[in-house]
């Protein structure tokens, strides 16, 4: 019956974690994709948070696995513009205060390099 129990909470879990609706207009240049690959990363990071560690620690882990896609997909993401890329290093910022070997800015840098050769 546990075993019933823990897979009902984690299918209600995983229902809240669907995909955020499309955003409808990229703010100041960005595109609509970097757009929503940024606010899906925001939103699951905040779901996440919301979980105490201590009470709830099974929603927690999928909680963070979650944002930890989301965030994977985002850093992933090859921006198109320097807006993209701007909005992106912004979002991403805040995870490089715990990333000790800072992979992150690694990709941010090659982001821009990609970008400068472009143009």
């Amino acid at each position: 019956m546990l075993f019933f129990r823990h897979a009902f909470l984690t299918g209600l879990l995983a229902a809240s974690f669907a995909p955020a609706a499309p955003a409808r207009a990229a703010p100041c240049g960005v595109s609509p994709r970097m757009a929503d690959l940024i606010a899906e990363y925001r939103r699951l990071s905040s779901i996440m948070e919301s979980f105490d560690k201590a009470r709830n620690l099974d929603a927690w882990a999928d909680a963070g696995d979650a944002a930890t896609a989301a965030m994977t997909a985002l850093v992933n993401e090859r921006p198109a513009t320097i807006a993209d890329f701007a909005a992106k290093f912004r979002a991403l910022l805040e995870a490089t205060k715990d990333d000790s070997e800072f992979h992150i800015l690694r990709r941010l840098s090659e982001d821009a390099d990609a970008l400068v050769e472009t143009q």
